[in-house]
């Protein structure tokens, strides 16, 4: 009977720290993408130990800010634009991506706003494809997903 009540106690115990744990606010981590001439790359294992990244690309809209991050077994990139107070810069507490100028939130999952200042400008996704162990985007996906960001919904 000890080690029932044992066993449950560090069930509950372990359950209560997962849940704890996941609304943490991570910051993100800057890193080196590697360009090509028409695409830009980072590793997986970048976004895996670090939770969520940073990188920037020259693309035709010039040296723009991006993300990337992992929720569950579905990874993100998006813009990492806040165009009314000029934030790149966000970190990752749960599902939730908050800007580390103003504090606006938005969804992770879907890029939406949820409160604060900016709300009206959704984090866009950056459609990417997987290669050896890399997230592979194109100039042309990052600066379209930076222009859809800075358009207000």
């Amino acid at each position: 009977m000890k080690k029932l009540i044992v066993l449950g106690s560090l069930l509950i115990i372990t359950m209560l720290a997962f849940v704890a744990c996941s609304d943490v606010t991570v910051q993100a981590t800057w890193i080196s993408p590697q360009v090509a001439s028409d695409s830009a790359s980072i590793t997986a294992s970048a976004i895996e130990s670090n939770k969520i990244v940073h990188f920037r690309v020259n693309t035709s809209e010039g040296n723009t800010a991006f993300m990337a991050y992992k929720i569950g077994n579905t990874t993100y990139a998006r813009a990492n634009y806040c165009p009314p107070c000029r934030s790149e810069g966000f970190s990752l507490q749960g599902s939730t991506l908050v800007c580390d100028s103003c504090g606006s939130t938005f969804n992770a999952i879907t890029g939406a706003g949820i409160q604060g200042a900016c709300v009206d400008y959704p984090k866009a996704s950056v459609p990417y494809t997987t290669n050896g162990g890399n997230l592979v985007m194109t100039k042309a996906n990052l600066a379209t997903a930076h222009i859809a960001t800075q358009t207000i919904y």
